[in-house]
């Protein structure tokens, strides 16, 4: 870091600039939060402080934070502590051809699974399906021109993220901790969205509520068309439905229970 004057090198000492990074709940600030141990310097020739790692960064989120008790060479401190942000990632590509699971290594151009915070691209030509089928996975971000399938298993995302289509069934977990966009289909059919995150449907897109159970813990934002032919949804989040959509309701079997409908576009019930 470069300071446009000179700065008092005493005042760098232990925990004058500090880097952690984000633990498991892929959250920056709260509990978890690892320190990263390093030692700082501060070359006056170029009044640039620096940060020398025992090792590499791993992918992650991770932080930097400045202490207000740096001064300068007269003693002004800062006017308060600097915090800023960033990220390490690691990309990982889709490599099969046809349709897969998301646990199968061979499907994968590391040859192994996305791990915790790896930025996941799935982008082959035609029309695929990725099946997350087991297990509780993690990822940084996804990048998806395919359809995806949580089915049974628990799927986390820590950043903005977008997939062409999305089914949740079979009791699967759809967890977002930053927005997502389903450009063309969502379907429920049992399962939960969750997290501080958004799930986006934009114009021209599709939600298919089907059957089952579904738990909408989170913002869902719906801007195409939406189809609700058998199931349930609950839960403590927001079901958003913008202008000039048009909400089909048939079938039977349809129960609405817990969670917040904001509705500003036109409902249509048949039997």
């Amino acid at each position: 870091m470069t300071f446009n004057e000179p700065m008092n090198p005493v005042t760098f000492g232990a925990g004058a600039l500090q880097l952690v990074s984000a633990g498991a709940d892929l959250i920056l600030g709260t509990g978890d939060d690892v320190a990263i141990p390093a030692a700082i310097s501060y070359n006056a020739n170029s009044n640039a402080a620096l940060l020398a790692l025992n090792t590499a960064l791993q992918a992650g989120k991770y932080r930097v934070q400045l202490a207000a008790a740096l001064t300068d060479v007269t003693g002004n401190p800062l006017a308060g502590a600097l915090i800023w942000d960033f990220e390490v990632g690691r990309t990982i590509n889709w490599i099969a051809s046809s349709d897969g699971y998301w646990d199968v290594g061979a499907n994968w151009s590391t040859g192994s699974p996305p791990q915790d915070l790896d930025i996941v691209i799935i982008d082959v030509p035609g029309n695929i399906t990725v099946t997350h089928r087991t297990g509780m996975s993690r990822a940084l971000s996804l990048q998806s021109q395919e359809s995806l399938v949580v089915s049974g298993s628990t799927l986390t995302l820590g950043e903005s993220s977008i997939t062409s289509s999305l089914s949740i069934s079979g009791g699967g977990a759809f967890m977002l901790h930053h927005d997502m966009t389903v450009n063309n289909t969502v379907n429920l059919g049992e399962g939960t969205l969750d997290g501080p995150g958004a799930l986006h449907l934009p114009v021209g897109s599709t939600l298919n509520v089907v059957g089952g159970n579904n738990y909408v813990n989170t913002l869902l934002e719906v801007a195409g068309s939406f189809n609700w032919t058998g199931g349930a949804l609950r839960g403590s989040g927001i079901t958003r439905i913008q202008q000039n959509v048009s909400v089909s309701i048939s079938g039977s079997n349809i129960t609405f229970g817990g969670a917040l409908l904001e509705n500003a576009g036109t409902m249509v019930l048949s039997s």
